[in-house]
Order: C-alpha cells, then structure tokens, then sequence
C-alpha cells in the first residue's frame, strides 16, 4: 500500500507484485478518516507527504515507512526539491533523460539526465492557483475549462483561454528545449490537472508527452522494491 500526500488530496494505491491493483483519492480538506476506508490489511504501507504537518501517527495503520527525499537514489537532488516531484521522477525514470510534467496545486517541470542527475526545473502557478488569482481581481473565471478556443470573445472565455493556454504554451517552451538538449529522451504527464491539459497539448502538435496517472505511486513501489 502507497499514499501519496499532496496539497490539495490524499491519495492511496495498492499493488500485486509490480501491478496497480486499486486507488483512492480523497480532498485533504475532508481530513484524514476517509483513509481508513481504503480495505486492507495491508503488510505494508509506505507514506509519501508533501505536507509538514501531516504524518504517519494520523494515519490508523500501526507501521507506516515513511519516504523522505534522501531515500530516493537519484543524484544533484536539492534539500528543498518537492518530494513528489522526486518520486514522480524515480518512478518514471529508465536510464534515460526524462522531463516530467506535474499538473498539481503548483505546475512544475522537473527533469533528470541519464545517470540519474537531476537536470533542473521550472515551477509555475496550477491551474486552481491561476483561476483563483484571476477571481480575486474581479475577473469572471469559466465554471470549466474544457474546449475552449485560444481566442476568447468573452471575459470568461479570455480567462479560461489564458489559463489553460498560456500553461500549454509554457510547457510546449519547455518541452522545445528539453528535446534539443536532449534528442533521444522521454516525457511524462501527470497530477490532477494533467488529464485537464493533455487535450490542448495534443491539439499543439506536442505529443512528447506520455500520460503517467500513476508515476508517483510506481515511485514509491520501486524504492519498495529497492530497483
């Protein structure tokens, strides 16, 4: 059993051997208990938090392995790096340079180079954290986000289109410079906002990146795995 802490969810996985058998996901803002619904007994259960203030003493599982940064066999890796980001690498990460996408509260951008150093990155305000900024200026904000054309011929048509589309557009610069650096390497997208995105990104002509739902949970199985 795997659970991923982040700033908005809590997330749960389950694996047979090296196969995803079940996840959960719950808003963090509804606490902690719905976790205990997630069936077990489990053998294990390997704790990845984001967050500070939440650890393994508020989970109802007697042993938890709690997953740190230094625990992740990835080189160049700096104190303050988010540790999803690192999992989400770890977990994606085959002998050759990878650029991972990361949809969550934030949108970062988090790369590693074949020997397993990490390469750099970018973070930038999500797609909450955009709606939300424009909302607290007054602006009118779409109830969704989907289908909308680049060119807004409304307020909220202009709002959502810079939201969404001004994201794609910074990936799409990242994306360009990671492939001339490296020609022969891998990309991956992932987070909440990710599923949100991939459809404007494909609709650029970008389709470097692969859809990995689950990358942060394969990372923590492989530090489970010691592989």
């Amino acid at each position: 059993m795997t659970i991923a802490v982040g700033n908005s969810s809590v997330r749960g996985a389950a694996f047979q051997g090296d196969r995803l058998w079940q996840t959960w996901c719950t808003p963090r803002a509804q606490g902690l208990a719905a976790v205990a619904t997630w069936q077990g007994p489990w053998d294990e259960v390997w704790l990845a938090s984001v967050v500070p203030t939440v650890t393994a003493a508020q989970f109802p599982w007697p042993q938890i392995r709690t997953v740190t940064l230094v625990d992740i066999p990835l080189q160049n890796l700096y104190p303050t790096l988010g540790l999803d980001r690192a999992l989400v690498l770890w977990g994606a990460w085959q002998h050759q340079p990878l650029l991972a996408i990361d949809g969550g509260t934030a949108l970062t951008v988090t790369a590693v180079d074949a020997t397993g150093r990490l390469a750099g990155g970018a973070i930038l305000p999500g797609v909450a954290a955009q709606r939300q900024s424009l909302q607290s200026l007054g602006l009118a904000v779409p109830a969704t986000l989907t289908d909308l054309a680049r060119w807004g011929d409304n307020t909220p048509a202009a709002t959502g289109s810079g939201v969404v589309w001004g994201l794609v557009g910074a990936i799409a610069g990242f994306v360009q410079d990671w492939q001339q650096r490296f020609p022969h390497s891998h990309g991956i997208l992932t987070g909440g906002s990710g599923v949100l995105l991939q459809p404007y990104l494909l609709a650029s002509g970008i389709d470097f990146l692969r859809w990995e739902p689950d990358a942060v949970f394969h990372g923590l199985r492989r530090l489970w795995a010691g592989n």
